[in-house]
């Protein structure tokens, strides 16, 4: 799963003031576990994103692997999913704080965040919880991605050439009816 985590009104408080939010540290060393990779998806300019990053880091408030994750870019309405690379082999949960920016098509990979707004309270948990709606959004779309492929596989199974002695009732044999043991059953 790839998490694509917006940077303003999220993890700080803007690109001008750059206050952390509470906990982000021990957020970004969480996500980085629950995820084989991380992004910021913002519209600040990447030049700009790596020096606040870079003063996060120097302040202790962001680990140094944060330095080097991608940025990715957006222009236009919406935050799409498919600008993120990778997004065609794996899962993306984009953690965002506003909603309008999402596209209605991707609301369900979205992890929505309370927004880190003045006067950016020192006691906000949002990102601990957070950490638990990824979790429980990971677990569903692994379970949706499971019931799609098992469906590929009974679609698959369906169009398989039955070999001898197999019916239309999922390869059990037939049955005989305890009246008078003369006529068969399929089990359905």
């Amino acid at each position: 799963m790839i998490l694509a985590l917006d940077l303003e009104g999220t993890l700080v408080s803007n690109a001008v003031s750059q206050i952390p939010r509470p906990g982000l540290m021990s957020f970004l060393q969480e996500a980085s576990v629950l995820a084989s990779r991380v992004v910021l998806f913002t519209a600040v300019s990447e030049a700009r994103v790596r020096t606040m990053v870079e003063e996060l880091v120097r302040r202790g408030e962001a680990p140094e692997w944060l330095g080097r994750v991608p940025v990715v870019r957006w222009e236009g309405p919406h935050k799409r999913l498919h600008f993120v690379p990778g997004h065609e082999t794996e899962a993306v949960l984009l953690v965002d704080d506003m909603r309008q920016y999402v596209h209605p098509d991707d609301l369900g990979h979205w992890v929505e965040v309370r927004p880190f707004v003045a006067p950016y309270p020192e006691d906000d948990v949002e990102l601990d919880d957070v950490l638990d709606r990824i979790r429980r959004k990971a677990r569903q779309i692994a379970r949706k991605e499971e019931w799609t492929r098992a469906r590929g596989k009974a679609g698959e199974d369906a169009e398989r050439p039955r070999a001898t002695g197999e019916n239309d009732n999922g390869g059990l044999p037939e049955r005989r009816l305890p009246n008078d043991g003369s006529e068969s059953m399929s089990h359905d």
